[in-house]
């Protein structure tokens, strides 16, 4: 105090805080001079109490504050981080080859990011089922295109090998000709022999290209209503005379039924099948023609009293040049390319031909084809 006083007489204003008590010394003046000291007192305590309190109050408030941010953060940055942990493992499986993935049921980026990774999984997922879809359709075709190639040159070797045996035999009766110019029963045998040649290469040279027109060429097809029965009816008087020479029996049990189709094509499957029935049959045989409805198929069932067909060769006969007797085949005018010929034009109608029985004394082809109601 005595400090204190001394600063305050010496016109110098002072205070002291000693414990819970404030003093304060300020010089009074009188006319400019200094005439005394005044002294101030006044106790701290309700004011430290208050401070305290204060104190009190921020540190808990702060404690309170500070433990709930940190529980929210906790909780906030630990789902986010969560979030982020998901992602990271769907873009794992994606990686690993598995695109079945789910949003996150979030609004903030990382819930639309997590859409924008599944709608990348589902695009990813599509492309490679194209790819892998795409891959197929090629191996598919390189694996035609390698069956076509084989089967050209099967085709082409079957085509040189048929071509050449009836040309062997002109050529062989044009030398014999310039060998014996004057013999007329050699004449008169190579006439013949040559002109059947001749007409067989010719028929041969005529279904090849038929053949050959189906496999390259889409054919523009005139489909109208058709009377099966009347078709069948057409056919089997072109080839009467055939019939008649060889001493055949024709059994009819034709019906009315009307199918959708291409005349002329449907001609060539008629009459390569009657042809056929007639070429391969025995002497004095028979023939059987009948067609009927069934359900929505007209169907039309061709047999002769042939030699039959063995059962390892029904699979072969529908292919082009096949013949289950050569030697016959090339005795009838046979190149084995009219089941081939039928068979492709019966597909190119929508419909379908097989070969159905066979016996000792007994063959049957069966051709169905969409009937056509008006």
């Amino acid at each position: 105090m005595k400090t204190a006083l001394a600063y305050a007489l010496n016109n110098k204003t002072a205070y002291m805080i000693e414990k819970d008590s404030l003093y304060y010394l300020s010089p009074l003046k009188t006319y400019n001079e200094q005439a005394g000291v005044i002294q101030f007192y006044y106790s701290l305590t309700e004011n430290q109490r208050f401070y305290n309190q204060i104190q009190k109050m921020f540190l808990y408030i702060g404690g309170t504050v500070f433990l709930l941010s940190f529980l929210f953060a906790y909780f906030y940055f630990n789902l986010f981080a969560n979030g982020i942990i998901r992602l990271v493992k769907t873009i794992e499986r994606i990686g690993e080859g598995d695109y079945e993935t789910s949003a996150l049921s979030r609004r903030d980026e990382i819930g639309r990011l997590s859409i924008g990774i599944q709608k990348m999984s589902h695009k990813i997922r599509k492309n490679i089922e194209n790819m892998e879809e795409e891959q197929k359709k090629l191996t598919l075709a390189v694996n035609k295109l390698s069956m076509l190639d084989k089967q050209q040159k099967q085709f082409i070797g079957s085509v040189t090998h048929e071509f050449k045996t009836p040309l062997t035999s002109i050529k062989a009766y044009i030398d014999l000709l310039e060998m014996y110019p004057d013999d007329e029963e050699l004449l008169n045998t190579a006439k013949l022999n040559i002109k059947s040649e001749t007409e067989r290469l010719y028929d041969m040279v005529e279904k090849v290209l038929k053949l050959a027109a189906l496999d390259k060429y889409e054919f523009e097809l005139n489909k109208e209503p058709t009377d099966i029965r009347q078709m069948l009816l057409s056919v089997v008087a072109s080839v009467q005379g055939k019939i008649d020479k060889f001493g055949l029996r024709l059994d009819l049990d034709l019906a009315e039924a009307y199918v959708e189709a291409d005349k002329d094509s449907l001609t060539i499957v008629l009459v390569n099948l009657v042809d056929n029935a007639i070429k391969y049959n025995r002497s004095n045989g028979s023939i059987q023609i009948k067609n009927y409805k069934a359900a929505d198929r007209v169907i039309i069932e061709i047999t002769n009293t042939g030699a039959g067909i063995p059962k390892e060769a029904a699979e072969k006969i529908f292919e082009p040049f096949y013949t289950v007797d050569k030697n016959r085949a090339r005795q009838n005018g046979g190149a084995g390319l009219g089941l081939s010929l039928a068979k492709e034009h019966a597909e190119l109608l929508g419909g379908n031909i097989a070969f159905v029985n066979t016996s000792a004394d007994e063959t049957r082809f069966r051709v169905t084809f969409p009937i056509y109601l008006p």
